[in-house]
């Protein structure tokens, strides 16, 4: 069986995602960039709250339930297909100018 990460983070992140929290063992997390540090402080915050949560010791069923519908709630996820790198432009160019209200680039 091969073990392959669901999440992959920015450039900067994914190394000590993958290398460090998932094993949780960084090697040394005083020399960490800004941002992992705040992954590793926010790994270890979450996992004592998640320790002080009794029923979820046994059964993470509540917490995957409460974060999938969280999630549900909270995010918008939109598919968009396309035929050919041009078209692929013109879909992103006119999203990021109907958020910015700009006219499209392309």
């Amino acid at each position: 069986m091969i073990e392959n990460s669901r999440l992959i983070l920015n450039e900067t992140d994914n190394a000590f995602y993958r290398d460090c929290l998932t094993p949780q063992t960084p090697s040394d997390p005083r020399g960490l960039p800004r941002s992992n540090t705040l992954l590793w402080k926010s790994f270890h915050y979450f996992t004592k709250r998640l320790d002080d949560l009794p029923d979820l010791r046994d059964d993470g069923t509540p917490l995957a339930r409460m974060l999938s519908e969280t999630v549900i709630r909270c995010f918008l996820f939109i598919l968009i297909t396309v035929d050919d790198p041009l078209d692929a432009c013109t879909a992103l160019a006119t999203s990021a100018a109907v958020r910015n209200r700009q006219p499209p680039i392309c």
